[in-house]
């Protein structure tokens, strides 16, 4: 499957801005991650910052990573019985739709299903706020608009896009997050897809 993530949030006028782009291959029975490739980048108050990940399984289920497209690759075994995980998780996202069903409306637009939020007194960072390293301090989550439109592909009913928005000004100052990721090509990586960096 391959992942693409942008998530922007904006605090009283200063702004963070993250992508994501990454292949993963899931187990499909136990819905663990087995391997995955990673790029983030990250803007925040002038400063970019850059992160490639490899998880490419295996024996000590090793961790490659480096912070510069031509760094120097460094090694990590994952210990025990850690598993690999990437957030937004992609099932984590479905049982969270799951959960609240009764808060949410579908309508069907071209080849998906595209549900929205129907409810404001859902409680969406409760859902979904792990998966974004998302918190609130200071605000409730009451006094805050918000939106969420899930796409599901009518033919496979795999999740294809995820868009949430988050939004507060008042006495308080102002915060705004927006959050798009899109999921696509799945059951189409190979397993030899995914290697360890020369």
């Amino acid at each position: 499957m391959k992942l693409k993530v942008d998530l922007s949030i904006t605090v009283d006028g200063s702004t963070k801005h993250q992508t994501m782009d990454g292949s993963l291959l899931y187990d499909k029975q136990s819905k663990e991650l087995d391997k995955g490739a990673l790029i983030l980048r990250e803007t925040a108050d002038g400063q970019q910052s850059y992160q490639e990940m490899i998880m490419s399984g295996g024996q000590d289920m090793p961790v490659y990573s480096r912070d510069s497209e031509k760094g120097t690759w460094s090694k990590e075994l994952t210990e025990g019985t850690a598993r690999y995980f990437v957030r937004p998780d992609y099932f984590r996202l479905l049982e969270g739709l799951y959960s609240m069903a009764d808060d949410v409306s579908m309508k069907e637009s071209g080849s998906d299903y595209v549900f929205t939020l129907k409810s404001k007194n859902t409680d969406i960072i409760g859902l979904f706020g792990d998966e974004f390293s998302l918190e609130l301090s200071g605000v409730a989550q009451s006094e805050m608009d918000k939106t969420l439109e899930v796409h599901l592909n009518k033919e496979t009913l795999y999740l294809s896009d995820f868009k949430m928005d988050l939004s507060y000004s008042g006495e308080k100052g102002s915060l705004k997050t927006k959050i798009a990721n899109r999921f696509s090509d799945w059951n189409k990586l190979a397993d030899d897809a995914i290697t360890a960096p020369d």
